[in-house]
């Protein structure tokens, strides 16, 4: 199997959130996991770079990343 192959909407599901206005968000450290990365500063590179790309697109980062933390319970 390669590696487009084994991400499927299933997976992204699973970790997807809904906020109270019925947005979809994800945890990015959620992310990283199902997305194979073992070391958070090396998602956090790519986090980086999409940031990047959405602003040289002309959209607005602050309407596509926030920075959150999770908290347990």
């Amino acid at each position: 199997m390669n590696n487009i192959e084994k991400y499927n909407e299933k997976i992204f599901e699973k970790i997807k959130n809904i906020n109270e206005y019925g947005l979809e968000y994800w945890y990015a450290r959620e992310l990283a996991e199902v997305l194979g990365y073992k070391r958070w500063d090396k998602f956090l590179n790519v986090i980086e770079k999409a940031k990047e790309a959405c602003k040289n697109s002309g959209l607005d980062v602050l309407d596509h990343f926030s920075h959150v933390e999770k908290w347990s319970n």
